[in-house]
């Protein structure tokens, strides 16, 4: 699966859980830590959704804090 498409599938998934009024998230990234691929989306407020690259096919919400940010960048609890 490329970048984009997996990109846009996080998108996707983050204003299904979250409605279309959700605050958007702007240059999503992909990272690796302790071994696992997450993408990360994140807006100017801080970050708003973290997805866990399960498989291919597949991407897990998680409550992951990726390295880098603090619990002030924190905006998934509101």
């Amino acid at each position: 699966m490329d970048e984009k498409d997996i990109f846009t599938r996080a998108v996707d998934a983050y204003f299904q859980k979250f409605g279309e009024h959700a605050p958007a998230p702007s240059d999503p990234t992909t990272i690796n830590e302790g071994g696992k691929d997450y993408v990360v989306l994140e807006n100017t407020y801080g970050l708003l959704a973290v997805y866990e690259i399960v498989d291919d096919n597949t991407l897990k919400w998680s409550d992951y804090l990726p390295e880098g940010y603090s619990e002030d960048d924190d905006q998934r609890n509101g």
